[in-house]
């Protein structure tokens, strides 16, 4: 089998960023260790949450406080998908100025790929909605654990479209669902534009292309649509898509399992299969295939199963 194999990180920032929209300013990092002028609000066991001055106060301190209430419970859960090895270490949230209009399209970046070199996350402001700036943070945070040297589930390229796809999955989960607060962050289409080219077997050495990311997220998805966890997707962690696909189901044709799937289906976000209901830890329902579709509003029962209507 394909097994996991810990992928070099690339150097330079991580950057996440929306399809068609700029990518977010880095600045010089300063004395103080952060790469703007920051103002420490408060902290959960594991997230130290700071502003940058550069923000309104006021409503950058509101913002941050109503982080402190999610960024704990966000974090546990995050870390919660890879094996139990890897270790809980303390990260910095600046919720900073990457936009103009503070709207969170300004994305995110950290620096390096592990939870020592890459523990400080610059997530722009939202200030008309805190989930938003809440799944910037964990998309970050999501790539620092996966090139972490305690993460055993080493294979997810942080700074790789691999890598990209996962964490970007991670903040939908965080964040909604890919019709949530971070839907204009959807990368699925940009695939399917392009031809829908490969890039399971094989795994682009950056996390800046839609059209890989796009691929990766797609391909998430059709993997929830089978009943895996996202937890069991991380665990089975590789160097590409297609490893991660034989670790899961022993069998090596991802490829073209993958695109005999996608046969009449149309690709208008990053949930064509409607398979988000599938992704919590451990599945849900006992054989892990029931489907939510919180767009559609619909549920897809497993054959042999009964609706139960409790008044």
């Amino acid at each position: 089998m394909n097994r996991a194999k810990k992928t070099a990180c690339t150097t330079g920032p991580k950057v996440l960023f929306a399809h068609g929209y700029p990518r977010p300013t880095l600045n010089v990092r300063r004395a103080s260790g952060f790469d703007v002028s920051v103002t420490h609000v408060g902290d959960t066991a594991h997230v130290k949450v700071y502003i940058d001055q550069a923000l309104d106060s006021n409503e950058a301190t509101d913002l941050a406080n109503a982080l402190l209430d999610r960024v704990e419970e966000a974090y546990v859960q995050n870390a919660g998908y890879f094996a139990p090895q890897l270790q809980h270490k303390p990260v910095d949230l600046v919720i900073a100025k990457l936009s103009s209009g503070s709207d969170g399209s300004g994305g995110a970046y950290h620096w390096g790929c592990d939870l020592t070199s890459g523990g400080t996350l610059y997530c722009d402001a939202d200030f008309s909605d805190p989930v938003t700036t809440l799944g910037l943070f964990i998309a970050e945070l999501d790539e620092a654990f996966q090139g972490d040297p305690s993460n055993p589930n080493q294979g997810w390229g942080c700074g790789y479209s691999n890598g990209e796809a996962h964490s970007r999955v991670a903040a939908f989960l965080a964040s909604g669902g890919p019709h949530g607060s971070l839907a204009p962050y959807t990368t699925g289409p940009s695939w399917d534009q392009a031809g829908r080219p490969d890039w399971v077997t094989t795994t682009e050495l950056t996390d800046r292309n839609s059209i890989s990311t796009g691929c990766g997220m797609i391909f998430i998805d059709w993997l929830f649509s089978l009943g895996y966890s996202f937890s069991q997707i991380t665990r089975a962690a590789a160097d590409n898509l297609a490893g991660v696909y034989e670790e899961l189901t022993g069998k090596t044709t991802a490829w073209d399992d993958f695109v005999a799937a996608l046969a009449n289906v149309q690709i208008d976000d990053d949930d064509p299969f409607h398979s988000y209901g599938n992704a919590a830890a451990g599945g849900v329902g006992s054989n892990g295939q029931l489907a939510i579709d919180v767009a559609k509003k619909t549920v897809t029962l497993p054959r042999g199963w009964t609706v139960v209507s409790h008044t």
